[in-house]
């Protein structure tokens, strides 16, 4: 199940709001080029209204992230929008760690990864429209998010005891050591 922050971003991503792009988190395009012809080649149609920002997938949770909790602040290099944290650290093209965490993804998992070696950055990059990256998202694939099982400690951890190496929901086990 996603939580609030999952849920804000997939509504955003079918919000129709952002313009998709490629390859970094959010590009600001300040002047016609190689992308709208390549755009056009493909039949797409370009925006006609200089400047424009693109944004990834990923680049869309790090904007809800930035407006949410003020935790992170925007530096242009060229035309590329770098996030930066309280602590300097910052990304162009992967998501902080305390991103993914507020999303509710292990804090690692800076490029949507799913199973099977696929990842929602890949995806976006691919051309892959936000509004099937939504509904992927929400689908909920195994992979993408901390079970909310494993997230909080055992009542047995709690204790100082040690735990098996199976949690398990509704009797299905998932293996966590």
């Amino acid at each position: 199940m996603l939580n609030a922050n999952a849920q804000k971003w997939v509504a955003a991503l079918r919000s129709g709001k952002y313009l998709q792009g490629q390859s970094h988190l959010k590009v600001t395009v300040r002047h016609g080029g190689f992308r709208e012809w390549v755009a056009a080649l493909y039949g797409r149609v370009a925006p006609v209204h200089y400047p424009y920002t693109e944004y990834c997938c990923l680049g869309i949770a790090c904007e809800l992230y930035e407006y949410e909790t003020g935790k992170l602040h925007e530096r242009p290099v060229g035309d590329v929008i770098q996030f930066v944290n309280t602590a300097g650290d910052c990304s162009s093209s992967a998501l902080l760690p305390e991103v993914a965490e507020w999303l509710g993804m292990k804090p690692e998992n800076v490029y949507g990864e799913l199973a099977r070696s696929e990842a929602l950055a890949s995806k976006n990059d691919a051309g892959v429209s936000f509004s099937v990256i939504a509904d992927l998202i929400e689908s909920d694939p195994r992979g993408l998010f901390l079970s909310p099982s494993l997230a909080l400690p055992l009542a047995g951890d709690l204790a100082g005891e040690k735990s098996a190496g199976v949690r398990g929901q509704g009797g299905q086990g998932v293996v966590v050591d």
